[in-house]
């Protein structure tokens, strides 16, 4: 009971600020709600940003992966690899064949004859801009600590960080607010039915042991 009201709670949150910015983007035109969610860049800022992004980075996630594996549990590092992969594929493919050449902001303003001033610093992509990858692999990456934690702060860390790392998309210039919106719902549905499923997989008990621990 203890571990489906935290799950609750954790989706509480989410829903909560999901539909705040949901609220927020689709209150503004394109490029409005973009520059709304600027703030002053710096060289100490660009690189709390990126390190919010790199969370959401495939490096990061299979060092866990390899961590959980050898230490943790080997069932908990397959469902974390299999909602990675999964995520990672839905994502890409709307990326890459329903919204191909979709235009980043730098891209989009170009084609709009609207001036970007590109940050010192900052080296954004072009195309392909809707969903936001990372942003997705974010909400995944956070909903599966989120399942394996009971303490509340770290439920609210896990809700808030997939939103942090959402923005810092935004803040680096790759894509705009409805991109990281898409993202992370995209990751937040892919990991729940992950987890639904996953008491199917991997019943033998040598499973719930570590490679490394006996």
């Amino acid at each position: 009971m203890k571990e489906f009201s935290n799950r609750i709670v954790y989706f509480f949150l989410f829903a909560i600020l999901w539909l705040s910015l949901a609220v927020f983007t689709f209150s503004f035109p394109k490029a409005e709600s973009f520059n709304a969610m600027q703030i002053p860049h710096s060289a100490v800022m660009n690189l709390i940003m990126q390190t919010f992004s790199d969370i959401a980075d495939g490096l990061f996630i299979i060092s866990l992966f390899i961590f959980i594996l050898l230490f943790v549990k080997i069932r908990l590092s397959f469902i974390l690899l299999i909602g990675f992969a999964i995520t990672g594929i839905t994502s890409q493919t709307l990326k890459n064949t329903f919204y191909k050449g979709e235009a980043r902001p730098i891209k989009w303003y170009e084609n709009e004859k609207i001036h970007l001033q590109i940050p010192d610093g900052l080296k954004p992509h072009s195309w392909n801009s809707f969903p936001s990858g990372h942003s997705a692999t974010a909400a995944f990456l956070f909903t599966f600590l989120a399942f394996r934690t009971r303490k509340p702060y770290l439920l609210i860390l896990c809700a808030l960080f997939p939103f942090l790392s959402g923005y810092s998309r935004i803040y680096l210039f790759h894509h705009f607010p409805v991109d990281v919106l898409a993202g992370l719902a995209i990751g937040i549905s892919m990991q729940l039915v992950i987890e639904s499923s996953s008491g199917r997989w991997f019943m033998n008990p040598k499973f719930d042991k570590a490679l490394l621990r006996k």
